[in-house]
């Protein structure tokens, strides 16, 4: 490789160049960092100044609050133990000192001096210590310059001995270099470069040369200050994003302080408001089981039709006080995301029968036609929550009732198959009048809480304004959009749209028209029950509801009083009020509960509650069922069927001919069953002769609908195992006719299942031989 000369000129300069940058940068390097040092010093004082001040404002406040004289001391004390510290003082808010350090030493002339005064050997100031805005007392800090002036000075001698070194060891090996070896120009502006692209953009490049070298150097120097410039830039534009994210970050941490508060204040205001709703529902709810009680007992007494009429307005004013307060409860509860759905079998035809029937007087009174129009096609049962639905029925229909005068009214249903699954329809029920109508502009406005069209409807036909905010609210629980159009002077109709709705898609039994049983019909034995309740009024109307029957009524004012005649008479089943002074009836359900003897004993419970978890709390103890107040006798029997023995009295129709209906139908329809596999019949047979009949001959002899419920779903279960779809037929008969209380055809059933057992060990076997 040939080798390139330098003349020695060239090779002096840069010794002489090389020596004098690298003195001058160190020179200033040193200049700069005892400059540092010194307002470094400074800062250090100062900051330990205000550190000490900020300690003690965090540490010793809340004891001068409490006036812990010992605590303050011993916080005084750890403070003087940090650096540079010479004096020390805490006064009391009347200017009594309570702690110094140190306590002896010539440091008064400090208290002629203001903050910012200067002091020769100390950098002194005092401040006042606020606790929760409230002056407590006040400190005094004075710290020894002469501990950081002893350290600046070390420091700064060895900045200088080190910078000297440098220069001096630099220049020594520069010249020593230069002599020794001739650098190749190229060499020097490669290690320049190579510098730079590590990061090092502080390294100055020789320029002075106006060669080729020099130029090339010049451009290379050029585009170390961009880059430098640019990452300048970088670091500004960092600084700033990190001040953003800080400011961001305090901003997100304030905010998040203060949507903790604003939860835990709304929390505080739900529950006292579930609170308030909860003693209203059970102080308005408790007096008016006693006026819808009485009035249903007086209603069947009083021979005059004119005094009916007068029991009838009190009745129907009644309801509507009950409705309105249902009315907040649901409303409330929804707002809340308390309110559960419940889904069974709806009959669609049956509900808008059951919705005429409740508007009949009126529709009369009006001469209002009521058009009812079912799809023929529309599954005869389809899963929903019935009671909620019907609630927004009568909500919907009592407006139209309320205002149209003259024309119709009209219930419609229309559905369709979805796509989504093969079980499950979308349907449309339309509510139409022909009543006053609404205005366009307030059609948005009228599924508002306690919104009505103007004022004048208010006055003119009653109503709070709340019957379709909570219908809207229903309906998009159940997954569906409820709107409405209307035209003023010619009517108005509302449509309710569902989705998805499951359904049984074969033929099941027709349950429209079936009535629900006769209360008087049905025959209980005789049983003995105690009534646990404090109010003289309502143990009186629950005692006169069961006067038709043959059961021996125990009352107890209060709880201690119900515990002891439990013991005493063992009753057949415990009606229980839930809210009672002295001992509530929680309580005595705890004790009846954990007593061996008393437990099975059977607990209703009473109460006044509307809350959901008021009723899993109480289930959750053992009872057995649970009665809202006001309950109605028909209620209050219907309850009551569910656990006592009874029999249903035999009316024109004997429920022989009701049975061999029942039969036949089965008869009938067999043919649709597939035959029991020949490996399962035996097995079939054996399980019901030795697990079910039974069974089947103590419910026959005292049908209780929990037992029967049971019965039907444990045959359900045998069928489906040994694939017998007959014993699976009768058991969803049975069990939808229990989800619908229709008592006399859950009867007519369970008196048929005999004759099923034998129709399929004298028949099935045969088949499969």
């Amino acid at each position: 490789m040939p080798q390139i000369k330098i003349n020695s000129s060239l090779s002096r300069r840069i010794s002489v160049s090389t020596i004098l940058v690298v003195t001058s940068i160190l020179l200033v390097t040193c200049v700069v960092a005892i400059a540092y040092s010194i307002k470094s010093s400074d800062a250090d004082m100062k900051s330990r100044l205000d550190n000490t001040i900020r300690m003690a404002e965090a540490s010793i406040t809340y004891s001068l609050w409490n006036v812990q004289d010992d605590m303050v001391k011993a916080q005084t004390e750890a403070l003087f133990k940090e650096k540079g510290i010479a004096y020390i003082e805490i006064r009391d808010e009347d200017g009594k000192s309570i702690a110094k350090k140190p306590e002896r030493g010539n440091f008064s002339f400090l208290d002629e001096k203001n903050p910012g005064d200067k002091i020769d050997d100390y950098l002194y100031q005092k401040s006042d210590l606020l606790y929760e805005s409230r002056e407590v007392g006040s400190i005094r800090v004075a710290i020894d310059k002469k501990v950081f002036q002893h350290e600046l000075f070390s420091s700064i001698i060895v900045i200088i001995s080190v910078t000297l070194a440098i220069i001096i060891a630099i220049s020594i090996t520069s010249i020593a270099i230069t002599k020794r070896y001739i650098f190749h120009p190229l060499s020097q502006l490669e290690a320049s470069a190579g510098l730079i692209a590590e990061g090092n953009l502080e390294t100055v490049i020789d320029t002075d040369s106006n060669d080729e070298i020099g130029k090339l150097a010049k451009s290379f120097d050029g585009m170390r200050l961009s880059v430098k410039k640019l990452v300048e830039d970088l670091q500004n534009a960092n600084q700033c994003l990190d001040e953003s994210n800080k400011n961001l970050e305090e901003k997100v941490e304030s905010r998040t302080k203060e949507l903790k508060r604003a939860k835990e204040v709304a929390e505080k205001n739900n529950q006292a408001l579930n609170l308030f709703i909860a003693n209203m529902s059970h102080d308005i709810r408790t007096p008016m089981h006693n006026i819808l009680g009485f009035i249903d007992l007086l209603e069947k007494r009083l021979p005059g039709e004119q005094e009916k009429n007068y029991i009838s307005v009190i009745k129907n004013n009644s309801n509507l006080l009950l409705q309105l307060l249902s009315s907040i409860l649901d409303l409330s509860k929804i707002r809340a995301g308390k309110l559960e759905l419940i889904n069974e079998p709806v009959d669609i035809r049956t509900t808008f029968a059951d919705v005429q029937r409740s508007f009949s007087i009126k529709l009369e009174e009006k001469r209002l036609d009521f058009n009812i129009i079912v799809d023929p096609a529309l599954p005869q049962l389809i899963y929903l929550d019935g009671a909620r639905l019907r609630q927004v029925l009568l909500n919907l229909v009592g407006n139209a009732v309320k205002f149209t005068d003259s024309g119709y009214i009209s219930l419609r249903a229309k559905f369709c198959l979805t796509q989504e699954e093969d079980s499950a329809i979308d349907f449309t029920i339309t509510v139409e009048d022909t009543g006053i109508g609404i205005d366009k502009k307030k059609l948005e406005e009228i599924f508002e809480p306690f919104v009505q069209e103007n004022e004048s409807i208010s006055y003119n036909y009653g109503g709070t304004g709340l019957g379709l905010s909570i219908s809207k609210a229903l309906v998009e629980l159940m997954g569906g959009t409820i709107q409405a159009d209307s035209e003023p002077g010619k009517g108005s109709r509302f449509y309710i749209n569902i989705r998805n709705v499951k359904t049984k898609m074969k033929e099941t039994e027709s349950v429209e028209n079936q009535p629900f049983a006769d209360i008087d019909s049905i025959v209980f034995e005789k049983k003995t029950i105690l009534v646990v309740e404090d109010n003289n009024d309502i143990r009186a109307s629950l005692r006169l509801y069961l006067e038709d029957f043959e059961f021996k009524i125990i009352e107890a004012e209060g709880g201690g009083q119900g515990i002891d005649l439990t013991k005493k008479y063992h009753p057949d089943l415990i009606i229980m009020d839930m809210k009672m002074p002295v001992m509530s009836g929680f309580e005595v359900v705890k004790r009846i509960k954990t007593d061996a003897e008393l437990k099975a004993i059977p607990i209703i419970a009473f109460t006044a509650h509307a809350f959901k978890e008021e009723e899993e709390k109480i289930m959750a103890l053992g009872c057995i069922g649970f009665l809202r107040k006001p309950v109605s006798r028909d209620q209050l029997v219907m309850e009551l069927a569910k656990h006592l023995p009874y029999t249903i009295k035999e009316s024109s129709g004997s429920m022989s001919a009701v049975n061999v209906s029942t039969w036949d139908e089965f008869l009938s329809t067999n043919d649709r069953f597939p035959p029991i596999p020949a490996g399962k019949i035996e097995l079939l047979i054996e399980s019901l002769e030795k697990n079910f009949m039974g069974k089947y001959q103590a419910i026959q002899n005292s049908l209780i609908i929990k037992d029967a419920k049971n019965f039907a779903i444990q045959i359900k279960e045998l069928g489906t195992s040994c694939g017998a779809e007959i014993l699976i037929n009768w058991a969803d008969r049975v069990l939808t006719d229990i989800q619908l209380v229709n008592i006399n055809k859950v009867a007519s059933a369970i008196a048929v299942f005999s004759k099923i057992v034998e129709y399929i060990k004298s028949n099935q076997g045969d088949k499969n031989e």
